[in-house]
């Protein structure tokens, strides 16, 4: 390609070459380099340029403009506490219909706008992190339910966030001394680089929920030694991470052929393929996998094979127990639960009037307070509830140190006898029970 002036900015993604030269932008498509859209720029202290699947952003000192690949204006997105300073290009994330970036005032608030092409931005709710932000990234595969940001802060700690319509929603943290991050463009894969490995998260939403032997199959890491100082990651696509090392080479390495493939065939709703697959590679990195997306895609057939597997028998047990539940809104809360996700089992349970079951499930996960909570709400198995926490301390052997508890003990004088069937399940053993509240830094599983 011969541009008629000096170029100071060029990106390549999404099937698109987007070059700057100093006073005007130049967008080529993969499919005629021929006749490329091209505009005059107003501002000519453009400091990145961001591409998405259907749009890209200039950045120009203090303002971030978003455009299409034919050369049309879409927006200037706005948020609150907008100022004269600069912005960031490492903190801000652009994907086909999320925008994140860092304020310019203070670098440990995020904010979130949803983009489109016919409407403005609007500004959702922002994120406050504990510590200042250094680098986001987003990624691009699916649709505003299942967008999830990986940040870096001021530690070097990573965490994956999970975004949802109503603003930032689970956050998690997953590696630490990390260096680099970024997403693959065509797949839900996230790839960092470590103080000694670079690793690729296969599924990285699996960590908000599943338990940590699912994580740890999901996840693969390689020494970082052959990168030298100081690499970075600069693309992610059809299972090759390339890496610019410290002295401007890149390399490529391969890491999850199969994975892409297996992506291509949950993403058009081809689970026989996806299973097919499966068996052939006899993988278990590949049927942890399938486990975890058959699971979140409510694909029950095909996660009892996956899981069966790679012996996890203890899910699929489990599996052909929901398989022969009559009720659709039982069968959905425990597919909730069989994913970890005990907060959206107990939202469908509520939704639909079974208290009980909810107020269950959360006596079965520990979650007494919650409990407790729910069944003086309602106004439900209240005795139950008790009876079940008096057993938990006895097999601890601890006693009560909630006020909730010990308040509505205090009001007992003698101990009710339930007389519906008891909701603290099989007889409990000490070496079952997890410490109440304990908390777990995730980053430890990896």
């Amino acid at each position: 390609l011969e541009i008629s002036d000096r170029v100071v900015h060029f990106e390549f993604a999404f099937d698109h070459l987007v070059v700057i030269t100093p006073s005007q932008c130049h967008i080529y498509s993969t499919t005629n380099w021929n006749t490329p859209a091209i505009f005059e720029l107003k501002n000519t202290s453009v400091s990145a340029l961001l591409l998405a699947d259907k749009h890209f952003a200039l950045i120009e000192w203090n303002t971030l403009t978003l455009y299409s690949y034919q050369g049309r204006l879409l927006s200037v997105p706005k948020w609150k506490g907008m100022s004269q300073e600069p912005l960031y290009p490492p903190c801000i994330a652009l994907c086909s219909d999320t925008l994140v970036v860092r304020d310019q005032s203070n670098d440990k608030l995020l904010h979130i706008l949803e983009i489109s092409s016919n409407k403005p931005a609007i500004e959702t709710q922002p994120h406050l992190h504990s510590n200042s932000i250094v680098e986001i990234a987003i990624n691009c595969i699916g649709g505003l339910n299942d967008r999830q940001l990986a940040l870096i802060d001021v530690n070097r700690d990573l965490y994956l966030v999970t975004i949802r319509t109503s603003g930032f929603g689970r956050i998690c943290k997953i590696a630490s001394m990390t260096q680099s991050i970024a997403w693959a463009t065509d797949a839900n894969v996230l790839a960092a680089m470590l103080d000694a490995t670079l690793s690729v998260w296969l599924c990285p939403n699996c960590v908000h929920y599943s338990d940590r032997k699912v994580i740890r199959k999901t996840k693969i890491d390689k020494e970082n030694s052959e990168f030298g100082k100081q690499p970075s990651i600069v693309n992610v696509q059809n299972g090759m991470v390339i890496v610019r090392r410290g002295d401007g080479a890149l390399v490529a390495t391969a890491f999850y052929t199969f994975f892409t493939t297996l992506h291509k065939h949950i993403t058009k709703d081809k689970w026989p393929e996806a299973l097919s697959l499966c068996r052939i590679a006899q993988n278990e990195v590949l049927w942890t996998c399938m486990a975890v997306m058959a699971t979140e895609s409510k694909q029950l057939e095909a996660a009892e094979e996956a899981y069966a597997a790679i012996e996890r028998y203890d899910k699929v047990d489990y599996i052909q127990r929901i398989r022969k539940l009559t009720n659709k809104t039982e069968k959905l809360a425990e597919m909730s639960l069989l994913a970890g996700d005990i907060l959206g089992a107990e939202g469908i349970l509520l939704q639909n009037g079974l208290i009980n079951e909810a107020i269950r499930i959360n006596v079965q996960m520990y979650h007494w307070n919650r409990a407790l909570e729910l069944a003086v709400r309602h106004k439900k198995l209240v005795e139950e509830v008790l009876k079940a926490r008096r057993e938990y301390l006895q097999v601890l052997d601890k006693t009560e140190t909630s006020p909730s508890y010990l308040a509505l003990n205090g009001n007992k004088t003698k101990p009710a006898t339930p007389r519906t069937p008891e909701i603290s399940g099989a007889k409990l053993n000490k070496k079952d029970i997890p410490v109440e509240n304990e908390v777990v830094d995730e980053s430890t599983i990896f």
